[in-house]
């Protein structure tokens, strides 16, 4: 029987910790470069949220009708951007968002006129946007949970009234500053607004060291 020859326990430690190290590294490494670049990464995510809520919701529910057709029409921009959902020979979890290719499955293409993120402003921001139901868009300003309104330079959310002070353009984002009030208090706000296309806005919010994001969209005219 060979044997092997015995090392330090010093060495045997810093050898197991390099290797740690290492495929830390390395994970961390794969996992940037098989994320997707933007839009696509974003429009991704919300096709996902949109595909659980299209098959898992009650057959004649509004919502689920709503969460399809948002679905399709976020698979349509995709392929606009040259990705497609998975390969004719992939199965089950084998099918993911990638690179089209000549024999890739394509969706539909999306008939949306115009979905190009509009520049970030207060002005792309006017308007109604509901959170899960369109419903919402029917309801009251500041009375309506899931409803938010910006006018002016004014931002209505339920039960609360901002005042926005100053609103920065980042990139995709517009960095709003603003002086709030709700249940009798005021405060100062702060959230980034992400325009992902024109008819939705992902919103985030700092509480502390936690990040709170969600989606919105343009409630119809």
């Amino acid at each position: 029987m060979i044997r092997m020859k015995r090392r330090g326990a010093g060495h045997g430690a810093a050898s197991t910790t390099l290797f740690f190290v290492a495929a830390l590294l390395f994970s961390t490494t794969s996992a940037r470069a098989q994320r997707p670049p933007e839009p696509a990464a974003t429009l991704i995510e919300l096709w996902l949220d949109a595909n659980d809520r299209c098959p898992g919701g009650a057959g004649d529910s509004a919502k689920t009708d709503a969460a399809c057709d948002e679905r399709d029409r976020l698979g349509g921009r995709l392929h606009g951007l040259d990705w497609c959902y998975a390969r004719p020979e992939q199965i089950g979890g084998e099918r993911q968002w990638q690179r089209c290719t000549s024999i890739s499955l394509k969706p539909e293409p999306d008939t949306t006129p115009s979905t190009r993120p509009p520049t970030p402003s207060i002005q792309a921001l006017q308007g109604k946007w509901y959170l899960d139901d369109q419903k919402v868009c029917t309801g009251r300003p500041n009375e309506t949970e899931g409803l938010l309104t910006f006018r002016g330079k004014s931002f209505l959310g339920y039960e609360s009234n901002c005042r926005i002070q100053s609103a920065k353009p980042i990139g995709r984002f517009l960095a709003l500053r603003m002086m709030c009030a709700s249940e009798g208090m005021q405060e100062r706000a702060s959230e980034n607004i992400e325009f992902v296309d024109d008819r939705t806005i992902r919103r985030s919010l700092k509480d502390g060291p936690k990040t709170y994001t969600s989606v919105h969209r343009r409630c119809p005219d």
